[in-house]
């Protein structure tokens, strides 16, 4: 347990969600030991260069069935792959599915 919560404490994991939804997928991932980070969804649909500044460096990226209409998930994941950020998409999972969907991506 103790491993697990030190390798998830060298990972940044940015959530990509609406309001309500990043609040919880954030907390749920801080408090397994990831350093978290959120952008919320109106940032996809006003700015998505500030929302890959926000994700430069993350080793995960959770991108939210929440984070905007399916058109502008579907950009966000495009400009995402374009530059080489990894990502998951989740649906309406709780924040402890999303933390075991994340410790899979990243082997942990």
């Amino acid at each position: 347990f103790v491993d697990q919560v030190m390798q998830r404490a060298a990972r940044r994991v940015v959530s990509v969600a609406a309001p309500a939804r990043v609040r919880e997928l954030s907390r749920g991932l801080a408090s397994a030991g990831y350093a978290a980070s959120s952008v919320t969804s109106t940032a996809v649909s006003g700015d998505l260069e500030t929302l890959l500044r926000e994700a430069q460096g993350a080793d995960m990226v959770v991108l939210d069935a929440t984070a905007g209409s399916q058109t502008e998930r579907a950009q966000l994941q495009h400009a995402l792959a374009r530059n080489h950020l990894p990502y998951i998409t989740l649906t309406s999972d709780p924040p402890g599915a999303a933390r075991a969907a994340v410790d899979r991506s990243l082997g942990i």
